[in-house]
C-alpha cells in the first residue's frame, strides 16, 4: 500500500542589518527559482524586524510579487509553539527572513523508504561553518 508523499519540512531564520531589504533582489529570485524547479515548495515566508526595545514587527511582502502567492499559511505546518520559537530566534536590532519550505526533492526518497518499511526518525541541516571537520 502506497503512502502519500510527505516531504521533510525545513526552515531558516536569516538575519540582516536593520534597514536592509533582503527580499528585494537576489534572495527572492533564488527562492522563486528553487520553487519553480520543484526542489522546494515554499510554505511560508515572513519578514520581521526586532527593534532594540524587543518589539517584533512583521513587514509587508508586497515587493516580492509572485513569490508571496506561492507560500501557504505558517499555521498549516507549524503549531503555535514552533512558530513562537522561530520568532524568538530573531535577535534584537535586526531584520530577519523566516522561510519554511518542504523539501520536494526528497519526496520520492522518503516515500520509497516508507514502502520498504523504513521510518524517518531524524533530520536536520548542518550549516556551513557550524561543523568542525577536524
Amino acid at each position: 500500500m502506497s503512502r502519500p508523499l510527505t516531504p521533510p519540512v525545513d526552515f531558516a531564520v536569516v538575519t540582516f542589518p536593520t534597514g536592509s531589504r533582503p527580499l528585494s533582489g537576489a534572495l527572492s529570485t533564488e527562492l522563486a527559482s528553487l520553487h519553480e524547479a520543484e526542489l522546494i515548495r515554499l510554505v511560508e515566508l515572513v519578514l520581521v524586524e526586532r527593534r532594540p526595545d524587543g518589539e517584533l514587527l512583521e513587514h509587508d511582502l508586497d515587493d516580492i510579487g509572485d513569490l508571496r502567492s506561492t507560500a501557504g499559511a505558517l499555521g498549516a505546518v507549524l503549531d503555535a509553539g514552533q512558530r513562537r520559537r522561530l520568532l524568538d530566534a530573531v535577535p534584537m536590532d535586526v531584520i530577519a527572513v523566516i522561510v519554511v519550505w518542504e523539501c520536494t526533492w526528497a519526496e520520492t526518497f522518503v516515500s520509497l523508504a516508507r514502502e520498504l518499511g523504513g521510518q524517518v526518525v531524524a533530520g536536520g541541516l548542518v550549516h556551513s561553518g557550524a561543523a568542525d571537520p577536524g
